[in-house]
């Protein structure tokens, strides 16, 4: 039960974090700095969010 609520908030926060790349990065460093982020930034931001969407279903698919 316990893969399936960690997968399920894996694939909210992944899902939020491919939508809106800003959040991620602003999660990481934005709050530290004044600087706006950078294309490579916001790329490995959503890439970082695929990955953990294809994590939380990974564990849903494991836990059924």
């Amino acid at each position: 039960m316990m893969d399936f609520i960690a997968g399920v908030l894996f694939m909210i926060l992944g899902t939020v974090f491919t939508i809106w790349p800003r959040t991620l990065w602003w999660l990481r460093r934005g709050w530290l700095s004044d600087r706006e982020p950078t294309r490579a930034d916001l790329l490995f931001s959503r890439l970082s969010g695929v990955i953990v969407a294809v994590m939380g279903f990974a564990l849903i698919w494991q836990s059924s």
